[in-house]
């Protein structure tokens, strides 16, 4: 035992522990300098009751009784095997880190932080990931490549007989707020939006030319109707039209074959089935939903309607319908 100050300096001094190194400083002031307990306390801004027990640890065993024990802590879990075979029942495909603590916790009867679960899934060879959507219906690559060697011919001699070439699609713009873009704040003010809990929409239909021209038009419905109408217009825009679409049931009904057979002065040629990827102006409608619906909020549905039509009217996208048209869908096929 220490009991000089020297003695207690030059230990001190050797002592890498910074705990321990408080506790000799205390000893020091109380039984080395005589201070009082409790005024010790507050001068190291510890409990009186905390210092008391570092005293009376030091006049039982020295030095050596300041420095804590060793603690056998908590019991590992169960053994490889055992987390193994709770993973497999569970299946390992598709798994979250609560539901496993969930299962090891009625199976074994222990409640193990979440962190440690992470870790026991880490060492089963399990990573975190997004889950991709893949279209059931989609096309099949072969039958890809044989739409992009076809269509290559057809837009050709479409160009050769005076036909504007376009790509078609339709849109439906919900009258209410969706989430989805992050945003920058000071700490502790959220960021918030108003919604209406509408379900009132509008049909945009949308084309765009090789030569970059575009034409957008809003309806109330998407229908064969409403579509044969647009057809008309196209037309009256652009003169002699080929349109490329998807086989959405409106673009193949009943008064939309009937309108091919007495107009010679429209075209129609459908993408393979499931590959919307192809379609260009498919991005006009993933930046125009981004800017006009994400955290927007419109107090009528007139103004979601005039802010639609605004922005399709002046916005200029610049897309170019063969880069798209000829895009590998084993790149694509699981990201729609």
């Amino acid at each position: 035992m220490a009991k000089t100050r020297g003695e207690l300096y030059l230990a001190f001094k050797k002592e890498k522990d910074p705990k321990v190194r408080s506790r000799m400083l205390a000893v020091h002031i109380v039984r080395i300098r005589g201070f009082g307990i409790d005024e010790t306390a507050e001068n190291l801004m510890q409990c009186p009751n905390r210092v008391r027990m570092w005293v009376e640890r030091y006049d039982l065993g020295g030095l050596d009784s300041l420095r804590d024990l060793p603690r056998s802590g908590r019991p590992r879990y169960t053994p490889a095997k055992a987390s193994d075979r709770i993973i497999s029942d569970i299946g390992r495909s598709r798994i979250t880190p609560v539901r496993l603590q969930q299962t090891i916790r009625e199976k074994t009867g222990r409640k193990l932080h979440i962190t440690y679960v992470r870790k026991i899934m880490r060492g089963n060879v399990l990573s975190p990931k997004a889950s991709q959507k893949i279209h059931i219906r989609r096309a099949s690559g072969k039958a890809v490549r044989n739409w992009q060697y076809d269509i290559k011919k057809w837009i050709s001699r479409m160009e050769s007989e005076g036909f504007t070439v376009l790509m078609e699609d339709e849109a439906f713009f919900i009258h209410d707020a969706a989430a989805g873009r992050k945003y920058w704040s000071p700490v502790g003010s959220p960021v918030t939006v108003s919604y209406t809990g509408s379900h009132r929409k509008i049909a945009v239909y949308g084309s765009v030319a090789r030569d970059g021209r575009q034409f957008f038009r809003t309806y109330d419905r998407f229908d064969s109707e409403t579509f044969a109408k647009h057809l008309k217009d196209l037309q009256a825009h652009f003169g002699r039209v080929a349109v490329i679409t998807d086989r959405a049931s409106p673009h193949r009904a009943r008064l939309v074959r009937e309108l091919l057979k007495k107009n010679r002065g429209i075209r129609i040629r459908h993408f393979p089935k499931g590959s919307p990827y192809l379609n260009a102006v498919e991005e006009c409608w993933h930046q125009g939903k981004r800017i006009l619906l994400v955290s927007e909020y419109y107090e009528t549905f007139s103004d979601l309607c005039r802010a639609a039509s605004l922005y399709y009217r002046t916005r200029r996208f610049n897309l170019e319908l063969l880069k798209y048209a000829n895009r590998k869908p084993k790149l694509f096929s699981k990201n729609f």
